[in-house]
């Protein structure tokens, strides 16, 4: 299985600041990392969180943003996932469902396009979020957006 990160648990991975909720899913991260399940931190997910830390001043979530990508690695853009992207943008669309605006950059979009280009074959690509139902307009049957507590 690959798990990639959305924003809200990478954010709460790398908050500095401990509440049930960042402890339980830095438990959750921990357990599918020794169950030997690989998590990666997507780039552009990394944009999304990274632009709001820094206008925050939040050094330390930003220190241990870096220290988390390197290590449990860190999944690059590149043309071949703009292309897919723009090609799944294009499909929701045509579909009568709703993404981000005409001229915004659609963050979901890309990440599902991220998820689908890094699947690889795998029989389990997931999206952990919690935003499952934006992004699982994306879904495929190997690539799934599932609320990241319930990835096991």
């Amino acid at each position: 299985m690959l798990v990639l990160l959305d924003s809200k648990p990478l954010g709460m991975i790398t908050n500095p600041t401990a509440s049930p909720e960042t402890d339980e899913c830095n438990e959750w991260l921990e357990g599918l990392l020794s169950k030997g399940i690989a998590v990666v931190v997507p780039e552009i997910i990394d944009y999304e969180l990274r632009r709001e830390l820094i206008r925050l001043d939040r050094p330390k979530s930003i220190a241990r943003l870096d220290s988390l990508a390197a290590y449990i690695g860190y999944l690059r853009l590149n043309s071949e996932t703009y292309l897919i992207a723009a090609a799944l943008w294009a499909k929701v669309r045509n579909e009568g469902k709703g993404t981000a605006g005409p001229q915004r950059l659609d963050i979901d979009c890309i990440l599902a396009a991220q998820a689908r280009q890094a699947s690889g074959g795998r029989e389990q690509t997931r999206i952990a979020t919690i935003d499952v139902d934006d992004l699982s307009r994306y879904d495929t049957d190997t690539v799934k957006a599932m609320h990241w507590g319930d990835i096991t």
